[in-house]
């Protein structure tokens, strides 16, 4: 018997210790294959003229991007994103169009993707959610937003950048990133689930 009990403890032991290392291993090449969703405007300066970065701007006036813009940015108007489904209004656009329209920003699914708006913009958040979805292996909201970029006056231009249309194709949609109706109202009816409201303070009091 106490043979037995010295074989499970060690057993434990051994599997601890290999989970310990995995998971630093896992952590060690995370760090260094992934990057927060948030993206930092020294991150950005250090790294922008990779070959393998491609700069989305989705402020909402293209007249903005005309006047000023990140070097190498292409630009996307945040209602290409949305279209209305069965009579229900700004839902995301299918997977079969969304793959025309990055690939023809020049994007593909394993570039690293940098997205800005304006400050404390959520349509830069909803690109990266929808990135997401795709399977997108890499993708940032730059933190501050073009408004940020401008006050440390790092550099813009005014120039369109020769970005070649890509292959977009898409292997996996991850649909644990979309919740259907009816989760949503199951989630609302259960205690031990929590409901975020991320629209502006004068949508969500109406």
């Amino acid at each position: 018997m106490r043979n037995t009990r010295t074989v499970n403890r060690n057993h434990i032991v051994v599997a601890a210790l290999f989970l310990i290392f995995t998971l630093s291993f896992v952590g060690s090449v995370i760090a260094e294959e992934t990057h927060p969703h948030v993206i930092t405007t020294e991150w950005l300066s250090a790294n922008m003229k990779r070959l393998d970065i491609r700069i989305i701007d989705i402020r909402e006036k293209v007249t903005d991007y005309w006047q000023a813009h990140i070097p190498g940015a292409v630009y996307i108007n945040p209602e290409a994103l949305r279209l209305s489904d069965r009579g229900v209004t700004v839902k995301l656009m299918p997977p079969e169009a969304l793959e025309i329209m990055l690939g023809k920003m020049g994007v593909s699914r394993m570039m690293k993707v940098v997205v800005y708006g304006e400050q404390s913009d959520p349509k830069a958040a909803y690109l990266i959610w929808a990135l997401d979805y795709l399977g997108q292996s890499f993708s940032g909201m730059l933190d501050g937003g073009f408004n940020k970029l401008q006050q440390e006056k790092r550099p813009v231009t005014q120039r369109y950048p020769r970005a070649r249309p890509a292959a977009y194709t898409i292997f996996n949609l991850h649909e644990q990133w979309r919740a259907p109706l009816r989760a949503v109202k199951r989630a609302s009816e259960e205690k031990s689930s929590v409901i975020i409201d991320v629209r502006p303070l004068e949508m969500y009091t109406g």
